[in-house]
């Protein structure tokens, strides 16, 4: 791995790097023992030949894991290096390297690697980096795949999305349709359909230090099934924002002829900014009404469940 190492270095990799095991008590500085703490029935414990092998390469790889015009400079973690590096990137489209310094190239958002090749040896390392403003992927409805326009019946629906897991970015920032219910929680959005209603929009962008503003949005357009939706749960709650008290009304609306039926909701619970239940109810008609008048101004989220669907109302008391 590096043919520049002696065997006294190679040793200290080894011990340096070992594993410590549960119940043995480990000491420092022992006599005779320099490379780490010591047990006398185990020694230096476990070998861990991943990270002996990373510090005999040099690892890792130190430097930022974000660029956004330029950034570095990025070196090699491993004091017992001999001799220069080499650095390149697997993406010259996004990203090329000037020395250890790393240059976006094309405006380009996205992720790729910078690989440090030590001169002389077969060790190289790799490093992900996000280079550009964050983009927002991996769209997802009801747990199923999207596309533009798709067919949704009315009733309670969530959406989840991916956004980079390095270069600090943000969990997803949602805009959602002026009218449309829903809550949100980093990367996933509940919302509910109204049947009056033929599309809704929805968008998705991240931030980090590349776009304090947020990144490019990426969108959902969702339109109402003309067919195959028999009945859904219909729950209105008003006013909203609330004052005194709270009216809640469940109903089943049958599409194919457009009625609504009364139905209780087996469960109703009142959940606070933080995830804290307020209260929780069991009512016993269709349309309970509910004295916030004593709970503390803010934000809240009301959850009406009936059987295994849930339908969340994002409310405010003033």
């Amino acid at each position: 791995m590096n043919p520049n190492l002696n065997l006294s270095q190679a040793r200290q990799i080894l011990e340096s790097t070992t594993d410590k095991l549960s119940g043995y008590t480990f000491n420092s500085n022992v006599t005779g023992q320099p490379n780490g703490s010591w047990n006398n029935e185990v020694g230096y414990g476990r070998v861990n030949a991943y990270n002996a092998v990373l510090k005999a390469a040099g690892g890792p790889i130190l430097g930022p894991d974000l660029v956004c015009t330029s950034n570095g400079p990025y070196t090699l973690q491993g004091a017992l290096l001999a001799g220069s590096v080499t650095w390149s990137t697997d993406n010259s489209t996004y990203l090329i390297m000037s020395g250890s310094t790393a240059i976006r190239q094309n405006n380009a958002n996205g992720l790729a690697s910078i690989k440090g090749t030590i001169t002389g040896s077969c060790s190289s390392l790799t490093k992900p980096v996000w280079v550009g403003q964050p983009l927002v992927t991996n769209q997802k409805v009801d747990g199923g795949s999207y596309y533009t326009g798709l067919g949704i019946c009315p009733g309670n629906h969530y959406l989840n999305v991916s956004t980079p897991t390095i270069g600090g970015a943000s969990t997803a920032i949602w805009t959602v349709q002026s009218g449309v219910p829903y809550v949100s929680s980093g990367n996933n959005l509940n919302f509910t359909m109204y049947n009056n209603v033929s599309s809704i929009s929805i968008t998705a962008k991240s931030t980090n230090a590349c776009a304090v503003q947020g990144g490019p949005n990426t969108s959902f357009y969702l339109t109402k099934k003309s067919f195959g939706c028999s009945a859904f749960l219909s729950v209105n709650i008003y006013p909203n924002p609330i004052s005194n008290e709270l009216f809640v009304e469940t109903t089943i609306i049958d599409e194919l002829d457009n009625s609504t039926s009364q139905l209780i909701a087996d469960e109703i619970m009142l959940i606070d900014s933080n995830g804290n239940m307020i209260f929780k109810a069991n009512p016993t008609i269709s349309n309970p009404i509910y004295d916030l008048s004593k709970i503390q101004k803010g934000e809240y989220f009301l959850e009406v469940r009936v059987g295994l669907e849930v339908i969340k109302h994002r409310i405010l008391i003033n």
